[in-house]
């Protein structure tokens, strides 16, 4: 089973759980993370509606999170004794709902506080640990020579105004990307997700994004990581909720000024599905720049084996190349996920028999039909095709 989808039933077991014993403010957290589950697995999903069930599911957790919530304010306000969590407003005394301000001042919703998206130990990841992808490598390199030496660059008339896409199958080092990116500027990091900025509650999504932003503008430099961005900036068409649409120009808006206001800062975002995100996300000074970060070569799985067995023992027999070559569509957490389960295997026999330490070809053999590959041709010429219609 999918350990995402395991996450999934364990959280919803979770929520529930408080929900019964009336812990609302641990219930808001268990829906709200398994909100950001199901977000996640929609990004993996390849089939659309694969992808429309998870994102119901995500709805529904985003719901009972509204819920639960406002259960908590009302026990705050009834139940001194009670685990109460956020206050929520009352409906106003003419018995009308306000529209433009569903909750109070005091939900951390509404205002979020600068800690929620700020990382607060720099990432240690650099472009070297990142197994292949050369040419997404120079790119990226590129980009960081202009921010890092803007005079030199001034004399080539190039500045660092443009944000940076990474698209590409899900499992093969985004986020890693963007945490080395971070690493090679001096500056603070500041990730968020579609799942950290949506909400239920009417104009909540837009006042928590331009809050976000107003955290970042206090930097003279910083950096802005923006995870599975199709679910921020989703296409508009004339069936798209008005929630979406309200996100999609907030978000517009606030790039329209932050490139140009600070051209030390980066904006970074990434994302499976590039052809969700909306059209005008790719127009001048937003994402300029878009890197494919696609499925490993052969040289990028054998290195991602090597690391991943560094410290494991490995039997004589085990052949790390020939099981690069051999895995043809599979991505990094993929591989990660094949390694897990031979080293589980293993450290079984190991229980068993105090005298065998070793991983055995055998492990990888058996391991093999539970882990199967991410990456299909049909799914390969989507990203090519995206590439071809939105090539910087």
């Amino acid at each position: 089973m999918n350990p995402l989808l395991e996450q999934a039933t364990t959280l919803r077991r979770t929520a529930e759980t408080h929900c019964a014993a009336r812990r609302w403010a641990e219930a808001v957290g268990a829906y709200e993370a398994l909100a950001k589950t199901w977000i996640a697995l929609a990004g993996m999903a390849n089939a659309p509606s694969v992808r429309d069930d998870r994102m119901k599911e995500y709805e529904k957790a985003l719901a009972k999170a509204s819920e639960c919530r406002t259960k908590a304010g009302c026990a705050q306000d009834g139940d001194p004794d009670s685990n109460a969590g956020t206050k929520i407003r009352d409906t106003p005394r003419d018995g009308t709902k306000d529209d433009q301000d569903v909750t109070s001042a005091s939900d951390p919703g509404s205002n979020p506080d600068e800690s929620e998206f700020l990382v607060t130990d720099k990432p240690k990841e650099t472009l070297d640990d990142i197994m292949g992808m050369d040419a997404a490598k120079r790119e990226v390199q590129d980009f960081l020579a202009i921010v890092n030496d803007p005079e030199g660059a001034r004399r080539f008339n190039l500045v660092a105004n443009a944000g940076i896409l990474l698209y590409g199958p899900p499992g093969n080092g985004k986020t890693m990307f963007g945490k080395a990116i971070a690493h090679c500027v001096d500056a603070p990091f500041y990730y968020a997700s579609g799942a950290s900025i949506r909400s239920k509650w009417v104009g909540e999504g837009p006042r928590r994004l331009h809050a976000l932003f107003q955290h970042v503008r206090r930097n003279p430099t910083a950096v802005l990581f923006f995870d599975e961005i199709d679910t921020l900036i989703p296409q508009r068409d004339e069936n798209t909720h008005n929630s979406d649409k309200q996100l999609v120009t907030q978000f517009l808006q606030e790039v329209g000024g932050f490139t140009e206001g600070n051209s030390r800062t980066l904006l970074l975002g990434a994302t499976n599905c590039p052809w969700d995100i909306d059209a005008a996300a790719f127009r001048t000074r937003r994402f300029d720049i878009k890197i494919y970060i696609g499925a490993p070569d052969e040289e990028a799985r054998l290195g991602m084996f090597k690391r991943a067995f560094q410290k494991v023992p490995l039997a004589p027999d085990v052949d790390l190349r020939a099981w690069a070559k051999r895995l043809d569509f599979y991505t990094g957490s993929d591989i990660t996920g094949l390694v897990t389960q031979a080293c589980k295997a293993a450290f079984r026999r190991y229980r068993e028999n105090h005298g065998d330490e070793m991983v055995r070809e055998t492990d990888l053999e058996e391991a093999l039909p539970l882990i199967t590959k991410s990456i299909t041709p049909e799914l390969l010429k989507k990203y090519e095709d995206f590439k071809a219609s939105r090539s910087s």
